[in-house]
C-alpha cells in the first residue's frame, strides 16, 4: 500500500497535491480511518521513499502501540523488497 500511495497521500491538502488532483484528475490516497493504521501507512510510505528515517517518525509509530521490534520487521520487509535499508536517526531505548 505504502508503496502505491506515494509521498503525496502524506499531506492530500498540501499544494502539490492539489495542482496533480485538478490538472491531471489524480485521486491522492485520503489518511485511513484507524489511526493506528495510518501511523503504519505513514511510517511504511516514509520508508520506502526517503533514505533517512527521523526518530519523530519512529515514535509516532510506537505511540499508537507498535513495538520496536514491529518497527524493525516493517524495516527488514521493506529493504528486502527495495535492496536496501534506510538508515533510523536514532532508535529509542
Amino acid at each position: 500500500m505504502a508503496r502505491w500511495d506515494g509521498p503525496r497521500s502524506l499531506n492530500p491538502d498540501g499544494l502539490l497535491a492539489r495542482i496533480e488532483r485538478v490538472v491531471f484528475g489524480t485521486d491522492i490516497p485520503l489518511p485511513l480511518a484507524n489511526k493506528r493504521l495510518e501511523s503504519l501507512r505513514r511510517f511504511s510510505v516514509k520508508i520506502w521513499f526517503w533514505q533517512h528515517v527521523r526518530e519523530r517518525d519512529l515514535r509516532a509509530l510506537l505511540e499508537t502501540g507498535f513495538s520496536l521490534d514491529d518497527a524493525r520487521r516493517i524495516l527488514a520487509y521493506i529493504a528486502r523488497h527495495r535492496g536496501f535499508a534506510p538508515s533510523v536517526e536514532i532508535w529509542p531505548c
